[in-house]
C-alpha cells in the first residue's frame, strides 16, 4: 500500500468492446486485492478488481458494480513445474482447478 500523492499508473480496459487506456491517479495505491476490496468496503474509494475476488461482497450489497459496460483486459496465467522432477498430485490439482475455474 503507498500514499504517495501523484502516482499514475495507466490501465487498460475495453469500454463497449473498445479498448482504452486510462490514466489512473488518486491518493492511495495497494497492490493486495484483499486489501483494496476492504479499503472499497470503509469508502476510501473505487476498486478496481476481478470479480471473482469481490462475489462475497457484491452478493451481500456491501459493494455494487458501477461502469457496468467496462471490463478489465484479461491477463495471461501460466504454471510452471521444476524440469526434471515429478509434479506433487497437490500442485497438478491445484493447476486443474484452476484451469476448470478460469474463462479462457
Amino acid at each position: 500500500m503507498s500514499t504517495k500523492s501523484g502516482e499514475v499508473h495507466s490501465r487498460g480496459n475495453q469500454c463497449d468492446g473498445q479498448r482504452v487506456t486510462i490514466r489512473v491517479e488518486g491518493r492511495l495505491n495497494i497492490s493486495s486485492n484483499e486489501v483494496a476490496i476492504a479499503a472499497s468496503v470503509a469508502n476510501l474509494g473505487i476498486v478496481s478488481t476481478a470479480l471473482w475476488g469481490c462475489r462475497a461482497e457484491l452478493e451481500s450489497g456491501v459493494l455494487v458494480r458501477v461502469l457496468d459496460n467496462w471490463e478489465m483486459e484479461s491477463v495471461e496465467v501460466n504454471a510452471l513445474f521444476p524440469a526434471g522432477h515429478a509434479t506433487k498430485p497437490s500442485a497438478r490439482a491445484f493447476v486443474d482447478y484452476l484451469a476448470d475455474g478460469l474463462p479462457e
